[in-house]
């Protein structure tokens, strides 16, 4: 939302229109350690003979309803609010590290019709393979 009203700001001040990248990129992602991921609880087993009397696993506290088992986040894949055909496309933000998505978004919108994508950023980290990245991709245009 904020970013939404910083752009729409720098469109005021430009006398220009602007589109808004909705969704996520669709990257590989880590299982993050919230839980979800954990193993249910082991059964106790009581008794020493041939064959164990399993006891039903206790919790520390009870739930009024079942546990709904994991599921996966879904990312929203990447749609555009508004019209960059035939249009010079800025992809702003505060910040580039690590320019792949950069790359993807600029891929993207030049999909979209983009005659050419800028990306700016005061402040540029470009980090790893950054430049060579750039370099590469026949999407971003390259300034110093």
């Amino acid at each position: 939302p904020s970013s939404t009203r910083r752009v729409s700001s720098y469109a005021e001040r430009l006398r220009v229109n602007f589109a808004v990248i909705h969704g996520e990129l669709k990257e590989e992602e880590e299982r993050e350690v919230d839980g979800r991921t954990s193993p249910p609880p082991t059964p106790i087993v009581i008794g020493n003979g041939t064959l164990p009397i399993l006891a039903p696993a206790t919790f520390a506290c009870s739930f009024p309803t079942p546990i709904p088992p994991y599921q996966q986040k879904i990312k929203p894949s990447l749609s555009l609010v508004g019209s960059v055909k035939n249009k010079i496309a800025i992809i702003l933000d505060d910040i580039i590290d690590d320019v792949e998505p950069w790359c993807l978004l600029a891929g993207f919108l030049k999909e979209q019709g983009a005659r050419k994508v800028y990306a700016m950023a005061p402040h540029g980290i470009l980090s790893g393979n950054a430049l060579e990245l750039i370099n590469l991709s026949h999407s971003l245009i390259r300034s110093s």
